[in-house]
């Protein structure tokens, strides 16, 4: 018996066991004996009591179903092996030159992030200032500045 089947017969045991008034908002209050005009306050918790055992009967009994149309036939089984890993934050480092060549502050980005760097131009460029932030800012400000096309070879 499948899964579908025994939602179905779950579904006609429902139907065969509760009248569609068995819910009937009217007929609830008359089996409860208040009319719709006067209501006294202890009249009216006690049908919110009522209402409430009602609501819970509802959901056990959809619990019921729930359970029934649970294959415990079928073994548990695991998922596939889900591989996570977290990035790396990037390194933020600060780099001091003083009219250091570009050569020179391309070893030190290499050295300090454990990165290479790619595109490194013929010219001679010459460097000072304090750079600080990571790998990628670094590279991104020099090319910002010299005009080049410095990358980090991934």
């Amino acid at each position: 018996m499948n899964k579908n089947d025994r939602i179905e017969e779950s579904i006609r045991f429902v139907a065969r066991h509760f009248s569609p008034e068995a819910f009937s908002r009217t007929k609830a209050w008359r089996r409860l004996g208040i009319s719709a005009v006067s209501v006294s306050r202890f009249q009216l918790r006690r049908s919110l009591k009522y209402a409430a055992v009602g609501i819970g009967v509802v959901a056990l009994t959809a619990s019921a179903i729930l359970l029934i149309n649970r294959d415990a036939s079928a073994p548990a089984t695991d998922g596939a092996p889900v591989e996570t890993a977290v990035p790396a934050a990037p390194v933020s480092s600060t780099l001091r030159f003083n009219d250091a060549p570009l050569t020179e502050v391309v070893k030190s980005i290499e050295q300090t992030y454990g990165v290479r760097v790619t595109n490194i131009p013929a010219e001679e460029y010459r460097l000072t200032g304090v750079y600080e932030g990571t790998a990628d800012d670094i590279l991104a400000t020099i090319n910002d500045l010299l005009g080049t096309n410095l990358e980090i070879e991934k």
